[in-house]
């Protein structure tokens, strides 16, 4: 196939995509993944391309990667990193799972 055939894929696969994210609103990031995975492993999409592919697929992970820095902001992180169990084991504070709440009402 014509590596302008291959873009073509490439673009709608990209499209379909943007439209599964905004369905399902999560990051498209992950459908980017997914359609990649799923047209080099099914055959529409050689394993191997040319050079003109190939510079297109590294500047689209070069995208892929301040797409995914610009949806996470540091906020968000850092309250996930807090609410993760791990933290709080980290950092000394009691675990306060319902678990642990009925096995010390348990030891009273």
């Amino acid at each position: 196939m014509d590596p302008l055939t291959h873009l073509a894929i490439i673009w709608g696969a990209v499209f379909v995509a943007v439209v599964l994210a905004k369905w399902t609103r999560l990051t498209p990031v992950l459908f980017f993944l997914f359609m990649g995975c799923l047209l080099v492993n099914t055959g529409v999409l050689p394993t191997e391309s040319g050079d003109f592919i190939r510079i297109f697929a590294e500047l689209g992970i070069i995208f892929i990667m301040f797409a995914l820095g610009f949806e996470e902001s540091t906020d968000n992180f850092m309250a996930s990193v807090k609410r993760s169990s791990g933290s709080r084991r980290l950092h000394g504070r009691p675990d306060r799972s319902r678990r642990a709440l009925r096995l010390q009402a348990q030891r009273q």
